[in-house]
């Protein structure tokens, strides 16, 4: 699952998120992106999506670590830099895809 890919990366003390860890997280948002741009949902609308992870996860997180403050702060330091990078990559697939459907549209066209 897309948490529990996100919940290895931390583990793994790891914010990139060109680990392979993240392969299976980056599967599932690059076709949610795709299919949010197909729809005409805006990128910061898809990257939305992304930041409401956090607000569960780092719940979780401070719920997991209650007793090792020090543990927790370096969880949520990493998640947010992991969910930052993860919403920036859901932008990039925007833009890779409203590029592919501007060009078959010119393609088309002509």
């Amino acid at each position: 699952s897309t948490i529990r890919s996100i919940a290895e990366g931390i583990k793994n003390n790891s914010v990139d998120i060109d680990d392979p860890a993240y392969g299976p997280v980056k599967d599932i948002l690059n076709e949610i992106s795709r299919e949010l741009t197909i729809k005409n949902v805006t990128p910061t609308e898809t990257a939305l999506f992304i930041f409401q992870l956090k607000e569960a996860i780092i719940i979780s997180i401070n719920k997991e670590y209650a007793k090792n403050h020090e543990k927790s702060a370096e969880a949520v330091l990493i998640i947010n830099r992991q969910l930052d990078k993860l919403g920036l990559f859901t932008f990039e697939v925007y833009a890779n895809t409203k590029e592919s459907i501007i060009k078959e549209q010119a393609d088309a066209i002509l």
